[in-house]
């Protein structure tokens, strides 16, 4: 399966993502923002959704 590829950053990095979910008291916000951190990681949308506990894949968020 392809992976999706994140082209614009908007200059946050996976180690900014990672202390700011700390942050997060929203559940369901911080959940976007861990699937949006393991795209830019590299994992697939299938794989993050399913390490979030999504039910669909998290191409939502990311295109």
């Amino acid at each position: 399966m392809k992976k999706s590829l994140i082209t614009n950053t908007h200059g946050f990095t996976s180690e900014a993502l990672r202390k700011g979910e700390r942050a997060i008291s929203d559940a369901f916000f911080r959940q976007r923002v861990t699937a949006v951190r393991l795209i830019l990681e590299g994992f697939s949308t299938v794989k993050a959704a399913r390490s979030t506990g999504h039910l669909s894949p998290v191409c939502i968020y990311v295109c």
